[in-house]
Order: C-alpha cells, then structure tokens, then sequence
C-alpha cells in the first residue's frame, strides 16, 4: 500500500452554538479511494472513475464538534456502553471534568442520489443530499443537576443555547486537468432550505417543590419555518399571554439560494499533493 502526504488548505465560518462550515472537515477525503473527496474540494476527480450512488448504497457523513468529549458522555460499565448517568459513573469525577460552559455540535450529510463521470473534457459530478446542523451549549450547573439529582430547592441554571438547521443541496461538480502537475474545478449548488430554530436562554432560576417545580425564564426563541404558529395562553395571576406551545401545519420549503465553490490540486510528485 503506497501513501500520500497531502496539504489541505480550507475556509470554514462558525456560528454560535456549533460550526457551520461549506465542507465536511473530517471524511475519508485523505484516502485516495474515497469518491467523495470532490464535496471537500471539487477539484479532485477520482481518476476520472465513474460511479453511480443511491440511498441504501450511498455515502453517510456525521461530524461532531465540540468542547465535551465522547469519553465524558458515554462510559464502558460492564462491557456495555452506557450514559453519564448510570449510578456507577462517579459523579465528582464527570462534574470536574465539564467546563462552565460546554457545547456540543453535529454535522450530517446523507447523500440521497450521487452520479460521476467522464465528460465535458473533464470530470462531473451530479449529487443530491439532505444536510443538517444542530449544535446545543449547556453550562456546568445543568448537567450538574441531571447527574446529582436535586440536592437544594433552587438553581440558577444560567445561559443556555441550542440552535437546528435543516436544508437540501442539489450540487453540480466539474474539475479539469491542466497538466501534469495541475488540476482545477468549480461545484456550483442549488440550497434549498427546510428550516431553522435558534433558541437563547438568557437566564434560568428553578425552583424544586414537592409537588411541583417551578421555572422562570428569560429566553427568546427566532425560528425561520414555513407554517410553525405558536400557541399562546392567559396567565389570569400576571395578566399576559404566554406561548404554550407550537403548531406546525403543511410543509412548505423555506427558501432557495445558491452557493459556489471553487478548487485547485497541485501534484509535486507520487508522494506529495497540495490542495487548496
């Protein structure tokens, strides 16, 4: 088996609760047989290999990001693997290990219908694909609490996040070969948008009674959703409306865009490639 060394540079932007990026960063893009190294960088042209993809036979990509740590979520108890939950997690031990704030961010790319080949003195890639981002951040006293179990009758949680988005992207792929040494290509996509939900809370006070619990909140929740209503009811004690819910009717799309990327590889030798 012969290796290569590659040099990828890439832009990526980030958002608050999780990293939104054009690519997905951790693939199987170093490998030299993986056909979807042109979604990273539509210059790669798989040797000009065609290949057909379809659900069930398709390429599934799940990203996660984030300032917790598998290890600090999922434990081996027992040969099996369970949650920071279990009894047999010590607990001193997982609370020293969070940070005041923690996020946790994931990336998901499924690619319903992909098609590549030869064409167009180059190399073409059709491919459909279903995307979403979805990140959360929770501070240190929430997980606290879920792991100890109310030990007083009042918390103040603090700030807390979580924010989804959800959209279809139908991309259209071509790279050329210059020469020998250089290789050049440009994806241009259609973004169709299913949604999006941001919610903030920007202060928690819980109060745990007896017989009920308690929780005032200040949070403000920005979604872009065709057909979502919020459902509001009459606090006789306050005298104000208070959303009580959601209702979301027929599903409608939420908007179309476009977006272009564009790529260079440059090949040194057998062993060295740089990709930009």
């Amino acid at each position: 088996m012969k290796l290569k060394s590659y040099i990828l540079l890439t832009v990526t932007g980030a958002l608050a609760a999780a990293s939104a990026s054009a690519q997905n960063l951790a693939s199987g893009y170093f490998d030299d047989n993986y056909e979807y190294r042109y979604q990273l960088n539509p210059a790669m042209g798989n040797d000009d290999n065609g290949f057909v993809s379809m659900p069930g036979l398709g390429n599934l990509n799940v990203g996660t990001n984030g300032t917790v740590g598998v290890n600090k979520l999922f434990y081996n108890i027992d040969g099996q693997t369970t949650t920071f939950l279990n009894p047999k997690v010590d607990a001193t031990d997982f609370v020293n290990g969070l940070r005041n704030n923690n996020r946790i961010g994931v990336d998901l790319r499924e690619t319903i219908l992909a098609v590549g080949f030869k064409g167009l003195w180059g190399y073409n890639t059709v491919t459909l694909s279903a995307r979403a981002n979805v990140g959360v951040y929770v501070p240190k006293d929430l997980l606290r609490l879920a792991k100890y179990g109310a030990e007083n009758n009042r918390y103040q949680i603090g700030k807390m996040g979580a924010q989804a988005t959800a959209w279809a992207e139908l991309a259209l792929n071509h790279s050329q070969k210059l020469n020998d040494h250089w290789r050049v290509g440009g994806s241009m996509k259609l973004l169709i948008g299913a949604g999006n939900i941001d919610a903030r809370f920007h202060n928690t006070d819980l109060v745990l009674n007896e017989d009920n619990w308690v929780a005032t909140v200040d949070a403000e929740l920005n979604n872009s959703v065709r057909n979502l209503t919020y459902k509001t009811s009459y606090n006789d004690r306050t005298d104000r409306e208070y959303v009580s819910g959601f209702h979301y009717g027929d599903f409608k799309l939420n908007g179309i865009g476009a977006a272009f990327d564009f790529g260079a590889v440059y090949t040194l030798n057998s062993d060295w490639e740089f990709s930009a």
